[in-house]
């Protein structure tokens, strides 16, 4: 019986909200509805304690979810941390990361940091940040977990195979060179002193604070003589657009650079002036290449400026923009698209290289392979086991005996038990080695020399 009269009463209670007729409503309104229910919430409200900030603070949340992937609600404490990895300067724990389907994957770990000194390795996957779980959350946040005053320490679980890799590390100073000088002599051994002089080499791992002028720099001082450089621009995922700006109005013939358009339609135009370029440009790209680099590709592609040379970009076409809002927060929003030279879209698509040189991907350890699987991550360990030698058909998604024997005889060569299962161990060594083998076999810049030798006959 009592049941019963709960039920009825729950009925009568939501019959006069159920007649309500929904109408559009104006701006004030939304806010009054969203005021009247944290106060209805916190009066009444009889689960576990909620404070106003907090259902405040949910409603954001709610905003920022309908966003896309790139913009954020911050404090101004969270926005100085993001804008600091865009200086060459700055405090943290020494490691580069990317969002990889879903996971936040370590893809470089800096000299000087201490994440090299406590055996942080590419392909880790952070997990935990001091005790919080930050699986599926945005990368923004997590990296302003992981950043704090210099001197401090995080806690940081990481997941390397089947393993959890729990490590406490130091936030320090760490100056990161935003362009490196590449030796090419040590790429092509074959190469006369004529090549070295006509041929210079940059590795350039940001569009940071200054990138721009220490590149200007690097050629001005190699001018006399210099005929063709390398910009090796893989998994460089971005930066400042006035530092992309600055080195194509250095580089890249006469015309527009980039235009970015906004919301209501309208068009800024980046433009070069640069009438007669001194050198041709040889641009390495991959699949991580993102935003401001792709809008140098696109330049690059377009203007007959050289040629780009690797994988299809990431597909970043759009730009954000910081605001502060009257209670202080900072909000991070998409405001504009850009467009390449020639008005060709970006966001989404990528920029396609004049050379596509495919190298394989890193593989994220997500299920042990046995013979008969079939999956994208087989395919994926294929690529790498082909790569290193060891597998002599080409990849598919197929587990078959000859990719058992590979895997076999791989785990022997490293000191693995040789079973021909692709285990956890097993994916995580795949990884370490390919990138040790990459710096002696890297296709996509063997490809660039032979573009160059080509090219000035």
């Amino acid at each position: 019986m009592g049941k019963r009269m709960l039920s009825l009463l729950l009925i009568i209670v939501m019959m006069p909200i159920l007649s309500h007729q929904v109408q559009a409503k104006t701006d004030e309104e939304y806010l009054m509805e969203i005021q009247e229910t944290i106060n209805l919430i916190h009066e009444l409200y009889v689960g576990d304690g909620v404070t106003k900030e907090e259902l405040y603070q949910s409603a954001l949340d709610g905003i920022e979810s309908k966003l896309d992937d790139y913009s954020g609600i911050y404090t101004q404490e969270e926005a100085m941390d993001l804008v600091s990895t865009l200086q060459s300067d700055y405090v943290g724990i020494g490691v580069g990361v990317q969002m990889l389907e879903d996971a936040i994957v370590i893809t470089q770990v800096f000299e000087g940091g201490d994440a090299l000194e406590e055996g942080v390795m590419l392909n880790d996957q952070i997990i935990r940040v001091n005790g919080e779980d930050v699986l599926g959350q945005d990368i923004d946040a997590v990296v302003s977990k992981i950043k704090g005053p210099k001197g401090t320490f995080v806690n940081i679980d990481f997941q390397r195979g089947n393993r959890v890799i729990s490590l406490t590390i130091e936030r320090r100073q760490i100056m990161i060179p935003s362009i490196e000088a590449i030796d090419l002599r040590a790429m092509d051994e074959s190469m006369d002193e004529t090549f070295i002089q006509q041929v210079a080499g940059y590795r350039v791992d940001s569009f940071s604070e200054g990138t721009d002028e220490q590149l200007r720099q690097a050629i001005l001082q190699r001018e006399e003589g210099l005929e063709y450089v390398i910009l090796d621009m893989r998994d460089n995922t971005g930066g400042y657009l006035d530092t992309a700006v600055n080195i194509g109005k250095f580089l890249i013939p006469e015309g527009v650079i980039t235009s970015l358009v906004s919301k209501n339609g309208e068009s800024q135009v980046y433009r070069s002036y640069l009438e007669d370029p001194s050198v041709k440009i040889v641009l390495l790209v991959n699949g991580n290449s993102a935003s401001a680099t792709e809008i140098f590709a696109a330049a690059v592609k377009e203007s007959g400026a050289g040629v780009v040379i690797g994988e299809t970009t990431f597909g970043k076409g759009v730009a954000q923009a910081f605001y502060q809002t009257n209670s202080g927060q900072i909000v991070k929003l998409t405001t504009e698209e850009f467009l390449s030279r020639d008005g060709n879209k970006i966001n989404g698509v990528g920029v396609v290289p004049d050379i596509i040189v495919d190298m394989p991907e890193y593989i994220l350890p997500e299920d042990r392979l046995y013979i008969g699987d079939q999956s994208q991550q087989v395919k994926v360990a294929e690529e790498l086991l082909y790569y290193l030698g060891y597998l002599d058909e080409m990849p598919d998604e197929s587990y078959e005996r000859a990719t058992f024997e590979a895997v076999k005889q791989f785990q022997a060569d490293v000191g693995l038990y040789s079973y021909g299962v692709c285990d956890y161990t097993t994916q995580a060594a795949l990884n370490v080695t390919y990138l040790e083998a990459r710096e002696n076999n890297d296709l996509q810049m063997q490809r660039a020399i032979e573009w160059i030798k080509e090219d000035k006959k």
